[in-house]
């Protein structure tokens, strides 16, 4: 990415002009008009509401047009664009393949991925926010201050259940999530991935059926790839999450063993599933004897100003398994995961024992100090403000430069977008063609098992980079469309 300048947009508050900061916060008061034609709060009453000069009220107005987020109408005033206001239709349901199959995409996902190491590029393919997005100066502080007691952090492994220290953290902050569990009922894991390997492994063995939201995070595909498991494919809308009909359908006609949905922020689709279906979903799984896994990394990256409870959080069964890592929100480089079995830890701990015996003692004090001093607590609130900004901006652009028709997604939670192509495109030859001209993201075809179910579709994550080179990626992928 030498060629383009690298910049701190969209950093802490404090790092911003002042311009920048009120026009974030205006953006996100302002999206919720439904009408184009409701006109935007004058200069004068921005002014006013924060407390600045006209100019800087100006000048706040002229960041977000800039960013194709307002329009002006000559001597009328500002308002939403049409596709803002309005939004867009949101990418459609293509119909699962019925039966349940084996999984094989690992060497199409490793190739993709590969990808964006081989050469300099815009790389919107991976699901990792650029650093100017973490709390990664507070990490390193404390950070810092582990490595003053060398012999405590590094002079030995951990317990295979996890550091105390951090078990006892983040038992304490999942408590404010409604989910009541001891400190020793956790397990740390290396990253979410190896906490949904262990859940899969306790409740199937290989040949079982694990019913999968479609189209899913292609990670949990490559997890029953390995473990040869049979995927069955359900249906899942962008705006109300998992087809519980289908799957009820599908429960009654074949033994599914385990359900793994991604509830809140899910990745591809960013939907947040209403409690009135979570609670759903967990009733039918307990009817038929399945076993429900769920992937929460996104959980603290929900926009909703309300506290959102997990499956775990309104589990009265006893059925879910709950996954979650810090990746996302704080670093993924750490590789802090756990795992709250829906029984006890002992087989899941000797599991992890036989995977990697632990994880490392020094990244988990780093989060247990950030969970303990409230500091990861405050930053991820800043952070979902600011993938939610991030997130509506590049949906614009796409609806902007990409053919018309162009179908996205309205994300709740987390930084990327679904994208559904118009007839004719295809996203593997788009795909070809972007990485020619400097740019990648990847194609529906790694989220599901199925050939061609989502040819047409294609992931894009808005935090990747700085905002200038976001605009310019999305710029370049919608070159190769003429």
């Amino acid at each position: 990415m030498s060629e383009y300048k690298s910049t701190q947009a969209l950093n802490s508050p404090q790092e911003q002009p002042l311009y920048q900061q009120v026009g974030q916060k205006l953006y996100q008061q302002v999206i919720q008009h439904a009408n184009p034609d409701q006109k935007l709060p004058s200069l004068r009453l921005v002014a006013k509401q924060f407390n600045i000069s006209l100019s800087s009220a100006q000048s706040a107005y002229q960041y977000l047009i800039d960013q194709g987020l307002v329009m002006v109408r000559p001597r009328s005033g500002y308002y939403l664009p049409e596709t803002v206001s309005h939004g867009q239709l949101q990418p459609q349901i293509p119909a699962a393949n019925p039966a349940a199959e084996r999984v094989k995409v690992s060497n199409l996902v490793i190739r993709m991925l590969s990808m964006g190491r081989e050469h300099p590029l815009i790389n919107l393919g991976t699901a990792v926010p650029e650093p100017a997005l973490l709390p990664l100066d507070a990490l390193a502080k404390i950070q810092r201050q582990i490595s003053r007691k060398p012999q405590w952090a590094y002079g030995g492994y951990s317990p295979s259940g996890g550091e105390p220290l951090l078990q006892q953290a983040l038992a304490q902050h999942l408590y404010q999530q409604d989910i009541q569990c001891l400190p020793e009922d956790l397990l740390i894991t290396n990253g979410c991935t190896e906490a949904l390997r262990i859940a899969l492994s306790e409740c199937t063995r290989p040949g079982d059926v694990v019913a999968i939201e479609s189209p899913t995070y292609f990670t949990i595909l490559q997890q029953l790839e390995s473990l040869g498991l049979k995927a069955l494919e359900i249906p899942t809308s962008p705006e109300t999450g998992i087809d519980l009909n289908h799957l009820a359908t599908m429960m009654s006609a074949i033994t599914v063993n385990a359900c793994v949905v991604n509830p809140v922020g899910h990745n591809p689709l960013g939907f947040v599933m209403q409690e009135t279906q979570k609670n759903a979903l967990i009733d039918l799984c307990y009817r038929h004897g399945t076993r429900l896994i769920e992937d929460v990394i996104c959980l603290d990256l929900a926009y909703a100003d309300r506290p959102l409870r997990s499956l775990r959080a309104l589990d009265k069964y006893g059925i879910v398994s709950q996954c979650g890592s810090f990746s996302k929100s704080l670093s993924p480089s750490l590789r802090v995961g756990w795992l709250l079995p829906a029984e006890d830890t002992v087989s899941a701990t000797a599991r992890k024992f036989q995977n990697n015996v632990s994880v490392s003692t020094p990244c988990q004090l780093s989060v247990a100090y950030m969970l303990e001093q409230g500091v990861y607590q405050r930053s991820v609130r800043k952070i979902a403000s600011q993938h939610k900004l991030r997130v509506h901006q590049t949906r614009e652009w796409v609806l902007r430069y990409f053919p018309a028709d162009t179908r996205v997604s309205l994300p709740e939670a987390g930084f990327v977008l679904w994208v559904e192509l118009p007839e004719p495109f295809r996203a593997m030859p788009l795909h070809q063609k972007a990485l020619e001209k400097g740019v990648m993201f990847l194609p529906g075809d790694v989220f599901s098992p199925t050939s061609d179910l989502y040819s047409r579709y294609l992931r894009i994550n808005c935090c990747a980079c700085p905002e200038e080179e976001v605009l310019e990626g999305i710029k370049r992928i919608g070159r190769c469309f003429q």
